[in-house]
């Protein structure tokens, strides 16, 4: 039987080149994982700073309009 799928034709007991395939899968994983995590902190950073400057444009917009006689 194949360990996860990883095992080469004919391959039918674990073997290095097996455990070092699935450690790369792994590894990928964890990589694609953590990516996806700064991609999201960096989306949540993004609309934080958004939000911050359409209240800072929109304060700014009634400041002017009421200093217009």
């Amino acid at each position: 039987k194949a360990l996860f799928g990883v095992h080469p034709p004919g391959c039918d007991k674990p073997c290095p080149l097996c455990f070092q395939r699935l450690r790369s899968g792994v590894v990928r994983d964890l990589e694609r994982q953590n990516q996806k995590k700064e991609n999201v902190r960096l989306l949540e950073e993004q609309i934080a700073l958004t939000k911050q400057l359409i209240e800072e444009r929109d304060k700014a917009l009634m400041e002017k309009r009421s200093q217009q006689p």
